[in-house]
């Protein structure tokens, strides 16, 4: 009887030992979720960027639609940095979304800033009006335009 009498605390200071590497051990995980998340996002908020850039040939308007994908997820991180262009030959546009993250509790060490960049091949434009060609069995976006005459020739009757 005087072995389990001794024994008493003993659960108690093993949880209290314990318990500081589990807490750290869960938040870290919480803080790990956060971050992907977020990187997730702004992956997101790239691709649509890039999408609506390569169709529309408009760096204004492809920073906005990656800023209105990323406000559509409602997160609580701050606004993202973003920056659209487009460079090379074929003709690309490419989207960065930069985002510095606030971790939820701070025990996760590493980089606090999340950069994503995403490309996509600007479609052809017509070379003549500098428009997309159109699809209209009727007509072509200009008259005598190579590019949409061969287009046609390969559109559904």
């Amino acid at each position: 009887m005087g072995t389990a009498r001794s024994r008493r605390g003993g659960n108690a200071i093993e949880f209290g030992l314990l318990f500081p590497l589990l807490f750290a051990l869960m938040t870290g995980i919480m803080d790990l979720g956060y971050m992907e998340m977020v990187r997730f996002v702004a992956d997101a908020s790239a691709r649509e960027g890039a999408r609506i850039g390569s169709m529309t040939g408009d760096n204004t308007q492809a920073s906005d639609a990656a800023l209105t994908e990323w406000q559509g997820f409602a997160l609580p991180a701050d606004t993202p940095t973003i920056v659209a262009y487009q460079t090379g030959d074929p003709l690309v546009e490419v989207v960065r979304v930069q985002v510095d993250i606030t971790a939820l509790v701070g025990f996760v060490i590493g980089p606090r800033t999340v950069e994503v960049v995403a490309t996509r091949r600007v479609e052809s434009r017509c070379v003549r009006v500098g428009a997309a060609p159109r699809p209209s069995r009727s007509r072509s976006c200009c008259p005598s335009c190579c590019c949409c005459s061969r287009a046609r020739s390969t559109w559904p009757s």
